[in-house]
Order: structure tokens, then C-alpha cells, then sequence
């Protein structure tokens, strides 16, 4: 199953600008397209442009850009080409002096195409240089935005504390300042006092993960020493994880050691 997450686009800065940049270029080229009244190839490429910048963004929002870099790469070495080919035309429209009409609407094509064309260069060095390269990383999802699940985070803290409660209650309760020793142990050995075990619902153990998926690794990983929950891994390691949810999983190495991985490093 398919999961969105917005987030992995809105928290990269260069991911986020560089796909609002490309779409608004996009919709410039495309007013100026249609102002020329262009028939032909024109719309082809225009049309190619839009399915290649909206699969980006695609591909982000579902965590799964990496299983598919190769052949965005790919892509945009075609689309260069054609962006290149169709300046060919935009810019001399744009400089034309005895048209003011045609003028403006290739000026507008041409602008449009050029700074879609300079994002997709970025797009090519970004994508295409090695996750762990210095800049390979602009194009990682942003570690301070990992969506923890509950199961690691909130849940196991609020377990803790309710345990905690729970246990001063329990302190205070069966300890008063008047009380002494023998009176204590005589009170709790009366017949009258005696009273079934309960356990609060709070004391209960934190339910065990399953791990329902196996991941192949794409690309090595080093953990960060300051961060004892990430795992490291090699290139085609197999781990089990527990969900696809999140720019961080939960997962389980072969040897039987849990923490954390990349979502981006895996197929």
C-alpha cells in the first residue's frame, strides 16, 4: 500500500523550492505556449514536462524516489534535450523586434523553459550523486523531521510515566507517618483485609513489534555514533521491517539487532 507523506517535501528546503520553482516555470512556458497559438511537438514537450515534474513530486510524497532514480535520471536527460531544442525557437521569437505580440509570449516560453532547464541540471547532480555525497544530501529527506511512530516514541515515554504515577500511588498509599512496623504487618495480615491483586492498566507491557516486510538495501549506510537507535547496513543487506509509514522505519537486522533506517537507501 501506498503511503502519502507531505512532509517529506515540505521539510527539505531544496526539494520544496526547487518543485515549486519547476511548476511555476512549467506554467509560465505554458501561458507563453499558448499565446503563440503553437500546434505540434510544442504540446508534446510541454506535456512530457508536466508528467515528469508532478512524478517528482510524486515519488517524494510516497518515500519511494529511491527504487526510481535511475530512471528519473534517465528522464530528465531526455527532457534537457527537448527543453534545449524548443529554445531553439523560444528565443529568437523573444528577441523579435517587429512583433510585440509574439515578442512577449516567447519571451515568456523561452523564460519558462530556461529556468526549467537549469532546475533539471540541478535535478541531475542532486539525484544522480551518491546519498551519502555532500551533494547527494540536499536531495535526502530531512532527519529532524522523522514522523516517530508510537510504538518508539510517545507511547513507550507516556507507558513510563503512568508507571511512575502509578507507583508513587501505590507508596503513598500503604505509607503513613503514624503507622509502625508491627501495626503494618499486622493490619496486612488481617482476614478483613485481604483483597484481590489487581494491576493497573498502565503497568502493562508495551505490545511486541511485528515485523511484517523485508527491505533490500540500495546503498551502504553508517549509523550516526551520537544516535545509538539508527542501524548501519550494507549495500544488499536484507531487513525486516515493521511499516513503510515515515522518511525513518523501524526495522530488524538478520543478527537480531532493532532500531532505525533511511526509508530512502531500501527498495
Amino acid at each position: 500500500m501506498v503511503h502519502f507523506s507531505g512532509r517529506n517535501l515540505i521539510d527539505n528546503v531544496f526539494l520544496l523550492v526547487t518543485t515549486v520553482l519547476a511548476f511555476a516555470a512549467w506554467v509560465i512556458a505554458f501561458a507563453g505556449l499558448c499565446a503563440l497559438r503553437a500546434t505540434g511537438a510544442y504540446w508534446w514537450v510541454m506535456i512530457f514536462e508536466l508528467a515528469l515534474v508532478v512524478g517528482i513530486i510524486f515519488l517524494i510524497i510516497t518515500s519511494s524516489f529511491a527504487q526510481y532514480r535511475l530512471v528519473i535520471l534517465a528522464f530528465l536527460a531526455v527532457s534537457i534535450s527537448y527543453i534545449t531544442g524548443q529554445l531553439s525557437t523560444a528565443i529568437p521569437l523573444a528577441t523579435d523586434g517587429r512583433n510585440s505580440s509574439a515578442r512577449g509570449a516567447g519571451g515568456a516560453f523561452a523564460a519558462g523553459y530556461i529556468v526549467l532547464i537549469i532546475i533539471q541540471i540541478i535535478w541531475v547532480f542532486a539525484f544522480g550523486s551518491e546519498p551519502h555525497s555532500y551533494v547527494g544530501k540536499f536531495a535526502q529527506h530531512n532527519r529532524n523531521s522523522v514522523q516517530q511512530h508510537p510504538h518508539h516514541s510517545g507511547g513507550a515515554v507516556a507507558a513510563g510515566a503512568a508507571g511512575a504515577a502509578a507507583q508513587s500511588s501505590l507508596n503513598n498509599n500503604n505509607h503513613t507517618p503514624n503507622e509502625t512496623i508491627q501495626d503494618k504487618t499486622a493490619y496486612e495480615n488481617s482476614p478483613n483485609n485481604q483483597s484481590p491483586t489487581m494491576t493497573h492498566p498502565s503497568m502493562a507491557t508495551s505490545p511486541v513489534l511485528e515485523y511484517n516486510e523485508r527491505v533490500e538495501a540500495l546503498h551502504e549506510y553508517r549509523a550516526n555514533p551520537e544516535d545509538p537507535s539508527e542501524l548501519s547496513f550494507d549495500r544488499g543487506d536484507i531487513l525486516e521491517i515493521v511499516d513503510r509509514r515515515g522518511n525513518w522505519w523501524q526495522a530488524r537486522k538478520s543478527d537480531g539487532s532493532t532500531g532505525i533506517i533511511p526509508s530512502n537507501y531500501f527498495a
